[in-house]
């Protein structure tokens, strides 16, 4: 593994653990056992070097289809909140990262655009498929999706901001369902309870 590699693994642990402000170009020296400028040789501001660890992870990113099934959906649900547990020293600075790099900002914008679309074919999905119902009023489940991916999308920002005022824990996943489980029909109510709430 060549230094620059190492520098990018060793960088994304850390702001795992502690998340981006968490962590100094020296910490990230430190814990190699190099200097400062052998860091800032490869990476000049530690804007470069979380740019350059997001531009990474969207390489390794696969979109998903949408789902067509409550089974599907209950999947596509739970990854979404693996991510946000796994990545969470980028979920949790979404805003803040998008302010430091212009890179960063434009894989932002076209990732709301993939989950715009998502969200808005796995509901035509389950609209086929008479799991959910027919809209009670004009775009209410555009509105919906609009919920769903800031829910999804700022998940982590949010929990973060609430931690120390409510400390009761509430997890994504149950959001999520929250805002979908009242739109079921009565054979989407029936899979459920028999296909997910028994496994949640």
């Amino acid at each position: 593994m060549n230094r620059k590699q190492e520098i990018l693994n060793l960088a994304r642990r850390l702001f795992a653990e502690k998340g981006y402000n968490g962590v100094s170009m020296r910490d990230i020296a430190e814990s190699l056992r190099i200097s400062v400028g052998n860091v800032t040789y490869y990476f000049k501001r530690k804007e470069e070097l979380i740019e350059a660890i997001v531009l990474d992870m969207q390489k390794e990113y696969k979109p998903r289809p949408a789902p067509q099934t409550l089974g599907e959906l209950a999947e596509l649900i739970v990854h979404i909140q693996e991510l946000q547990e796994q990545l969470a020293f980028y979920f949790g600075h979404r805003t803040q990262l998008a302010q430091v790099s212009a890179k960063i900002n434009e894989i932002q914008i076209r990732m709301l655009r993939e989950n715009k679309i998502l969200w808005q074919r796995t509901f035509q999905n389950l609209s086929l498929a008479g799991l959910i119902k027919k809209e009670d009023y004009p775009h209410q489940y555009d509105h919906l999706c609009k919920a769903l991916r800031m829910v999804t999308m700022y998940w982590s920002e949010l929990s973060k901001l609430e931690a120390e005022s409510f400390p009761e824990k509430v997890e994504l996943k149950e959001c999520v369902w929250g805002m979908v489980i009242p739109l079921l029909t009565d054979e989407g109510r029936k899979l459920y309870e028999r296909e997910i709430a028994v496994k949640a």
